[in-house]
C-alpha cells in the first residue's frame, strides 16, 4: 500500500506513506510499524536540520538477506 519510489543505485527505498497513515508525522509512523509490524524504517526528517512540516517518507534499506526481506515483506502484509 505504499507509494514508492525506485532505488537507483543504492540499498535504500523511499515509501511514501500518506495514503495509509495520513499526516501522521513520519516519527511516529516509523515508530507505529516497528510496534505493530516489526519492521523498522527511518523517518526521513532526521536529515533535515529543519524538516518540512509535511514529510510523509519512510527510508528503509534492503540490504539484506533475501529471508529478512521476505519476512519483513510478510509482516507488512499483515493487517
Amino acid at each position: 500500500g505504499f507509494a514508492v519510489q525506485r532505488a537507483q543505485g543504492s540499498y535504500f527505498l523511499m515509501a511514501n506513506y500518506e495514503s495509509l497513515a495520513g499526516d501522521i508525522g513520519d516519527v511516529l509512523c516509523a515508530r507505529q510499524l516497528i510496534d505493530t509490524h516489526q519492521v523498522a524504517a527511518l523517518p526521513t526528517s532526521v536529515f533535515y536540520a529543519q524538516a518540512p512540516k509535511s514529510l510523509p517518507w519512510l527510508r528503509f534499506a534492503f540490504c539484506k538477506s533475501d529471508p529478512t526481506l521476505k519476512q519483513a515483506a510478510d509482516h507488512l502484509l499483515r493487517s
